[in-house]
């Protein structure tokens, strides 16, 4: 009996682990995430400086320090991204808990948020992998063997970038559960800010990665090249967290809306046949109907608040105000040593 016990927890155990596999990186691992993220980093970092140290590599060129800084940050950062992107979906669930239809299905959206389809993951795997292999055969000079060190970390990372479409999958996901199970009311407009600051964490995120891989590029002097390169591969990021903002807020735009609309018909029907209009227990008529039907038609549709909207342009405008910085202090202390 107890082995049976022992085997459907064990199976139990397997259904609720997430599918993809940057989570179990973190959940196999008995330390807290952003440990888990860190450690991941760090063993990229030795296995990378142990593989240039074997080939030969000269760290004179600042190519290898770049990239023994850089790119075991990105491999925790990225296997940080998909955890963060689950964890704000759910947070934003529980916000919205007055605002969901009775026998929404809570719990079943919370483990669904860790899990992406199979099919789409391998297929998003390859495509990433042949693009990032193809942009590297033509854009890369490979003179030695710690250049192909670099190469192949390189190509590792860009099996990270699958995010993306987890990224994407999981929005699409947020704002079908948000369409099919969202109340939108006049009366509770100020839970569903909620949907709007969805993102927030995500962008913070972000944001600290671009303005990081910026600073280091600039601070070691990279090539035009590559600082354009930086600038160019951001972009996807910017797009994916403006989507990620945008999606879900649209429907939930769209339901005020229909909400405002048909609060307004109940005002002009109030009016027209000169009677009082109940609200929220109480009668309203003359000014204070007026009053109501003012603040109605002013009512924002969009659910962002100021907050918001101020820390997004902020994380927006972050990294190339430290890029900028950095060129700034660099050139200065050039200019001092000299």
């Amino acid at each position: 009996m107890s082995a049976m016990n022992s085997k459907a927890i064990s199976s139990e155990r397997a259904e609720s682990m997430p599918k993809y596999w940057a989570f179990r990186i973190t959940e196999a691992i008995p330390l807290a995430y952003w440990k888990t993220c860190f450690l991941y980093g760090l063993v990229f970092f030795v296995v990378l400086l142990g593989a240039l140290i074997a080939t030969g590599a000269d760290f004179s060129n600042k190519t290898y320090i770049r990239g023994l800084v850089l790119m075991p940050f990105l491999a925790g950062y990225i296997t940080a991204l998909g955890p963060l992107v689950s964890q704000s979906a759910n947070t934003m669930i529980e916000r919205l808990e007055h605002c969901l239809k009775p026998g929404a299905p809570v719990n079943r959206f919370k483990t669904e948020s860790y899990t992406l389809n199979t099919k789409t993951f391998w297929v998003w795997t390859l495509l990433f992998q042949g693009l990032s292999l193809t942009s590297q055969f033509l854009g890369s000079e490979r003179l030695n063997s710690s250049d192909w060190v670099i190469f192949f970390a390189r190509q590792f990372l860009f099996l990270h970038y699958t995010f993306y479409v987890f990224l994407f999958v999981k929005v699409l996901q947020n704002s079908n559960f948000l369409d099919k199970w969202v109340v939108a009311s006049v009366y509770k407009t100020a839970d569903l800010a909620a949907v709007g600051r969805l993102g927030m964490s995500l962008s913070a995120l972000v944001t600290m990665a671009l303005a990081f891989v910026g600073v280091i590029q600039i601070t070691l002097e990279a090539p035009v090249g590559v600082l354009v390169m930086v600038v160019i591969m951001s972009i996807p990021g910017y797009v994916l967290v403006g989507f990620t903002l945008y999606k879900p807020a649209r429907v939930i735009k769209q339901k005020i809306k229909a909400a405002k609309e048909a609060e307004k018909k109940r005002i002009a029907d109030a009016i027209h046949e000169k009677r009082r209009l109940l609200v929220l227990g109480e009668e309203l008529g003359g000014t204070d109907l007026l009053n109501y039907k003012k603040r109605i038609y002013y009512m924002r549709e969009w659910p962002f608040d100021f907050t918001t909207i101020r820390a997004f342009g902020g994380f927006l405008l972050f990294p190339f105000f430290s890029w900028t910085c950095a060129a700034v202090i660099t050139v200065f202390v050039r200019k001092m040593l000299m």
